[in-house]
């Protein structure tokens, strides 16, 4: 009965959204032509950035993601039918959801700060210039020492 039940109100979500995403796609689509009409110009349409998985991190992060997320729901799913105690599996799942979402966000910020940024210590050392400053410090020591450096 219970599944049932739960089916029920799952078909009647997905129908519900997809009623609603159709008509808010058709009041989209009048409000454009309205103004079209209007202004008397051809409006561009709003390019929606897509989500591009195109590295295996993100891909990883993803599958970990969906992963954990299914997992509490069903640990939730169970604790209604009174199956068992859940609470323990729960928090093990949420720290399986937050630790790699936070490891990714982490990595991704410090590869963005070294990728867009030009820091002063990321730029490889112009060894002429050292060379000529180390060989002006040497002449130096060698003219008020004599020849030896040293001694």
């Amino acid at each position: 009965m219970y599944f049932i039940m739960f089916m029920a109100g799952f078909i009647s979500a997905i129908i519900f959204f997809l009623v609603t995403s159709e008509w808010r796609r058709k009041r989209r689509r009048r409000k454009r032509n309205f103004t079209q009409d209007k202004s008397g110009k051809k409006q561009k349409k709003k390019s929606q950035k897509k989500v591009k998985i195109d590295t295996y991190v993100k891909a990883a992060t993803s599958i970990v993601l969906a992963h954990g997320l299914t997992m509490v729901t069903m640990s939730y799913v169970l604790a209604w039918f009174e199956k068992d105690a859940v609470v323990d599996v729960s928090v093990t799942l949420i720290t399986e959801i937050v630790a790699p979402l936070c490891l990714y966000m982490g990595t991704n910020c410090i590869m963005n700060i070294f990728e867009k940024n030009e820091l002063s210590f990321s730029k490889p050392i112009q060894i002429q210039k050292v060379r000529e400053a180390w060989d002006e410090v040497y002449e130096d020591s060698e003219n008020e020492t004599g020849n030896d450096a040293a001694g």
